[in-house]
């Protein structure tokens, strides 16, 4: 495409390449692949994004359901009066899952019963299964915790949403 005149280093287009090279430029032909290639990847993982943020705020609402759930259910075992019939923590899972609203499996769930005064300081780690009620009038925290996976490369290959709720065991 290109040679040398004289003994200069300069490289020139020759006349007649010079209206091959501004045809080039003036040819629209796959310009929108071209537009596309350069913007379909970034905007596809953009909306994958979007998908997952909307996965993981649906998957804290639906955790949040079930442990209101979970709570309502015991503070009406304890109201009763009588000596209540505490549930174990797999009973608790059961009422979260089904509360949930079909947003929440067991098999991600881990849950836990204990009075507020086990949680004094700093972070506690939630044991599975733990249902320690305490003494009657004990204010208890029913502690959960999800984790899902996400299919979004770029973020961690699990996400955990956590959800609390405190009640006040009445009677005995």
């Amino acid at each position: 495409l290109f040679h040398c005149r004289g003994s200069s280093d300069a490289m020139t287009a020759t006349p007649a390449h010079r209206g091959r090279l501004a045809g080039f430029a003036r040819d629209r032909r796959g310009a929108a692949a071209i537009d596309f290639a350069l913007l379909g990847l970034p905007f596809l993982l953009l909306l994958l994004s979007v998908m997952q943020l909307g996965l993981y705020y649906m998957t804290q609402v639906a955790l949040d359901a079930g442990t209101v759930k979970a709570a309502e259910n015991l503070r009406s075992v304890f109201g009763t009066g009588s000596t209540p019939s505490t549930p174990t923590g797999a009973a608790l899972k059961s009422t979260i899952v089904s509360g949930s609203g079909s947003g929440i499996v067991s098999s991600g769930l881990i849950v836990e019963v204990q009075p507020l005064t086990n949680l004094g300081g700093g972070t506690v780690a939630i044991t599975d299964g733990l249902a320690n009620y305490g003494s009657a009038w004990t204010p208890l925290v029913l502690r959960a915790k999800y984790s899902f996976s996400t299919f979004m490369p770029g973020f961690a290959a699990t996400w955990a949403v956590n959800s609390s709720a405190i009640v006040r065991r009445q009677g005995q």
